[in-house]
């Protein structure tokens, strides 16, 4: 009876962390991340350190840690994704700084380098 309080309490706090970790996914605060999965990590292995209970009031609270989790893990793959296409986009703006293609009088491309400023004017 005690365990089957302390497992439902338990997932009920890897539910709670699965939702702060779709709320700091959804802002885009990636730096607080690792401390939440860090938490939920630490609930999980709690509720696997229990003894094994077969309370009925669990498998809905299972089945909303798996959604949740499924529902993080597309978000994280959106925000991967998301900083790939940044780093491309900033690899190809950096790449187009180095290079200043001019034409020749035949038409033909006629590259030349440009010398990189030694710090950054911003407005």
């Amino acid at each position: 009876m005690i365990n089957q309080f302390r497992a439902r309490r338990i997932l009920s706090g890897v539910i709670n962390c699965l939702d702060a970790e779709r709320r700091l996914l959804l802002a885009g605060n990636l730096a607080s991340l690792p401390e939440q999965v860090s938490a939920r990590e630490d609930l999980m292995n709690r509720f696997q350190a229990l003894p094994p209970a077969s309370d009925p009031e669990l498998a809905p609270l299972l089945e909303d840690i798996r959604t949740g989790a499924a529902r993080n893990a597309k978000l994280l793959e959106a925000a991967l994704a998301g900083l790939r296409d940044a780093n491309e986009t900033l690899g190809r703006i950096r790449k187009s700084q180095e290079k200043l293609g001019t034409y020749d009088e035949k038409g033909e491309v006629s590259p030349t380098t440009v010398a990189r400023p030694r710090h950054e004017r911003r407005a």
